[in-house]
């Protein structure tokens, strides 16, 4: 999916997350109903008019792309080599949960008495696995 494509999904999502339909759209835009359907059919926004549709959501257009971010992000299942490579790898389970969960690269040092090459090697395996995962 085309990140324009992926950022007008996260809009239309956000919209029905906020109960603001496309006529209150149209309202605030100063635009037809229809003109905003067709906004949104081909994909066409300014950065203004992305910004106006944020704040009608009471969003700032970063908050849309965290939403973007974090639904890329979500794994729905483990696949059985993921499940076997965890069940294997004690420290690697650990690291993933302890990404998962939000912690930094420093608390995972200092709480697991990990090396931090070792950490590193960790994080690339999940990269590998297409497992992103966020460690400040």
């Amino acid at each position: 999916m085309s990140e324009t494509r992926a950022i007008v999904q996260a809009l239309k999502k956000s919209l029905r997350a906020a109960n603001v339909t496309y006529v209150e759209v149209a309202t605030a835009l100063d635009l037809s109903e229809s003109s905003v359907k067709r906004l949104f059919s081909d994909q066409d926004f300014s950065l203004k008019r992305l910004d106006q549709v944020c704040q009608l959501m009471n969003m700032e257009i970063s908050d849309l792309m965290r939403q973007l971010d974090q639904s890329k992000q979500q794994i729905e299942q483990l696949t059985l080599d993921q499940e076997q490579l965890f069940v294997s790898d004690m420290k690697l389970l650990v690291v993933v949960i302890c990404a998962l969960n939000h912690w930094c690269f420093d608390e995972i040092i200092l709480r697991y008495r990990i090396e931090k090459t070792e950490l590193v090697q960790c994080l690339a395996k999940l990269d590998k696995l297409r497992l992103r995962v966020v460690t400040q």
